[in-house]
């Protein structure tokens, strides 16, 4: 037995009374059971009232409409959705709430569809959000749900119904995407406030008609032809009820663990490393000092142990390097047997030619290939190579580069750095392009690049990014965007590529940075819920990642054959005279001893394995 259950009360705390509320002359739960009604798949829809005085108005309303209903506690959901759910024989559970009056029965059977051929335990289309919010829908097995009444006692468990499915390594679970992209920030379709309602009223207005059913592509096709019909003006807050729940539910007990031995061996590193890490950010004033691990022992897949053992989910993932999980067994075995023939040798090793090959291939424009051991050594490889073309010597830049004399000599971290060397790299604020103005008339004639992140914690004002190119070419100078986007999911990093796409450039230098996706590897195959390679909650969509093919040289619109780097007599490298060259940082020792024969790692993954970025020059 398929049971839709809609959950519904008449006391929200931001919308009082909305469920009853009228659309096209029916109340809005009529709409909903209307609307689930129309999924095949289901054999029966459910009503999950509560037993409160004021939700009475809602079992009349079952009782003249025939919908079968129950009532359970008003706080405790879980044990409502559990006993509805028992009391009407249901071996698959779907979830639907009565304030999502625009959910599609065609998204729900799909949904329907992936859980039950796939034998999941939980399938959602929200654990990754490309369906518009309102839309939601969850499916699940009476056992899962049986088993999360009986082991949860906590009041966040038992107030959302599905979070300890989702949440416990326990259950396979599964997402159902989208199969047409829908920037979800600009779609919130529940209804919360009395804004939403008008919203949903147009909708209805104009789509609704009795005995039909409209789906969530007519509403998108609607807003496509009629964007006015909204009158919201705010980002919407997707779930924002939910993230009110952790308010509400108190102080957490913070959880003790023993960290003794990583402390005992930090003091015994403190003396003999500066930092006790080779890596800044990898170092313990990075994290809360006393509560975090100084040391780790090992990995497999999203997770590590410290020295202690203590067990944690690595949400960095070595600071974005290793994108496969730790441990991988076919990274291992390249590695390990190609470790077995020697590891430094008096000649080039092949593998640096495919690899080189392989990068070429993949990154169209990447007609030469260089290898650094991090992003300092890249953005330093720009700038010489923008001061070798140009025959100049200073530098404008915003943002952060690295570590070399030439960029750390303009911040706080400056000792050791001659005034010489300071004075060769200026600072410009992002998003003024009048302070960049300001450097090229005090330095006419001497700025050999311009260099800067194009989006990073703010995004780019209209036209900013456009000036930059513009002031850069019309002085004579390169234009380096040290670019971290987030390749699987459009951040606001994509803003400058889009600048950049509609620009009149025509050569570039590409480079790599390993340190700009520990937010965006999420979930690499969300099909199994035991392979998640660590998550954050602002990357929800990079799941999508593991199906998309990225390839920044054909985003940036440059054809191959433009991607060339015009001689200049002034260079004594003979490299950079007639091609570009790629300064590749590889940041995980796996892939440069990759054998590309014994790992599923392919041409098209490789492509969104790195951020990228480029030196344009106007020709």
């Amino acid at each position: 037995m398929i049971v839709g259950i809609v959950q519904a009360r008449m006391g929200s705390s931001r919308f009082p009374g909305k469920t009853l509320m009228e659309i096209e002359g029916k109340p809005m739960l009529w709409h909903v059971v209307d609307r689930l009604r129309r999924v095949r798949s289901i054999d029966r829809v459910v009503i999950a009232t509560t037993v409160k005085d004021e939700d009475s108005v809602i079992v009349r309303f079952a009782l003249e409409n025939g919908i079968v209903f129950f009532r359970g506690d008003a706080d405790d959901v879980l044990d409502r959705f559990y006993t509805a759910a028992l009391e009407n024989k249901a071996d698959t559970v779907v979830r639907v709430t009565s304030d999502c009056p625009l959910c599609s029965p065609d998204i729900i059977e799909k949904v329907m569809k992936v859980h039950l051929e796939g034998g999941y335990d939980y399938t959602a289309n929200t654990l990754v959000y490309s369906y518009p919010e309102g839309t939601d829908v969850e499916v699940f097995s009476f056992g899962a749900l049986e088993e999360a009444w009986k082991v949860t006692k906590e009041k966040y468990f038992r107030e959302h119904v599905t979070p300890y499915l989702r949440d416990e390594r326990k259950f396979r679970i599964k997402n159902v995407q989208s199969d047409i992209p829908v920037d979800v920030n600009k779609h919130k379709w529940s209804v919360d406030t009395m804004d939403d309602l008008i919203f949903v009223r147009g909708v209805y207005k104009r789509l609704y008609a009795a005995g039909e059913v409209f789906t969530a592509d007519d509403v998108l096709d609607l807003l496509r032809e009629k964007p006015g019909i909204s009158v919201k003006t705010d980002p919407p807050v997707i779930n924002e009820g939910y993230y009110k729940s952790f308010i509400d539910s108190g102080d957490v007990e913070p959880r003790r663990i023993d960290i003794s031995v990583s402390q005992k061996l930090a003091g015994k590193v403190a003396g003999l490393i500066p930092g006790m890490s080779q890596t800044f950010s990898k170092g313990p004033t990075q994290f809360v000092q006393g509560v975090a691990p100084v040391f780790a022992e090992k990995a497999s897949g999203c997770r590590i142990w410290d020295v202690d053992n203590n067990e944690f989910i690595d949400y960095s993932m070595a600071l974005g390097a290793v994108i496969l999980g730790h441990a991988y067994p076919a990274v291992e075995n390249s590695v390990i047997e190609t470790i077995r023939k020697g590891t430094t040798f008096t000649l080039p090793h092949r593998l640096e030619g495919e690899l080189a090959g392989l990068i070429s291939e993949t990154v169209p424009s990447a007609e030469m290939v260089r290898f650094g051991k991090n992003g300092s050594d890249a953005t330093s490889g720009a700038v010489r190579a923008a001061r070798a073309y140009t025959g100049k010597d200073k530098i404008a830049c915003s943002g952060y580069h690295g570590w070399q004399d030439w960029f750390i000599g303009t911040t706080a971290r400056n000792d050791g750095v001659p005034k010489a060397v300071r004075e060769l790299t200026i600072p410009f604020e992002y998003n003024r392009v009048e302070t960049l103005e300001k450097i090229f008339r005090e330095n006419k004639g001497e700025i050999a690049c311009v260099i800067m992140e194009p989006a990073g914690i703010r995004e780019p004002e209209n036209g900013f990014l456009e000036a930059v190119k513009d002031l850069a070419h019309s002085n004579g100078a390169l234009l380096i965007f040290d670019a971290m986007m987030r390749i699987a999911m459009k951040t606001a990093a994509q803003a400058p590529l889009d600048a950049v796409k509609r620009s009149d450039t025509k050569s570039a230098t590409v480079r790599t940075h390993n340190s700009t996706l520990p937010n965006t590897l999420i979930r690499p195959d969300i099909r199994d819920s035991n392979a998640w390679s660590g998550h954050g909650k602002k990357a929800k969509q990079a799941a999508r990642g593991n199906t998309m093919e990225i390839q920044l040289p054909r985003l940036l619109g440059f054809p191959n054959e433009a991607w060339t780097l015009p001689s200049s007599p002034k260079s004594p490298y003979p490299l950079i005279k007639s091609r570009p060259v790629i300064f590749w940082n590889m940041a995980s020792a796996e892939m440069s001893a990759m054998d590309r024969n014994s790992t599923p790692v392919t041409r098209r993954s490789l492509s969104r394995v790195f951020t990228l970025s480029a030196i344009i020059k106007k020709v």
